[in-house]
């Protein structure tokens, strides 16, 4: 029966994606319990993307410039990252002013989510 990795790890990146390659270098390592699936980035241009992209991990481009709401933003990284299944975000070298939802960085998968106007957690 065929390895199945216990968690499905969401990147955010900004430029290079050093930080992103190492996640991935380490999920591809034999007895990984994780596997990279998404990849968002706030720069289109970002090596990142590039990277990600170049080994079939699924990307998106949001920023200020695809949602110049803050909370927009954040509701998009939010169903970006609920729909790909996401259970863990890594923030890896990803820098901006996040809006009200930003939970979504602690809140993707977590049966303990407060509640409020985050979503529900992912059954």
């Amino acid at each position: 029966m065929p390895f199945v990795p216990e968690l499905r790890v969401g990147v955010l990146v900004s430029h290079n994606g050093s930080n992103l390659h190492e996640v991935h270098m380490a999920a591809l390592e034999p007895g990984a319990r994780f596997e990279v699936v998404a990849v968002i980035s706030n720069n289109s241009g970002s090596r990142g993307l590039a990277y990600a992209k170049e080994n079939r991990i699924p990307t998106r481009h949001l920023s200020g410039r695809t949602h110049p709401d803050p909370d927009e933003l954040d509701e998009a990284i939010r169903a970006t990252l609920e729909q790909e299944s996401v259970d863990l975000v890594g923030t890896a070298g990803h820098m901006r002013k996040r809006g009200a939802a930003h939970a979504w960085a602690v809140c993707v998968s977590d049966h303990q989510c407060p509640p409020g106007p985050i979503a529900a957690p992912r059954r």
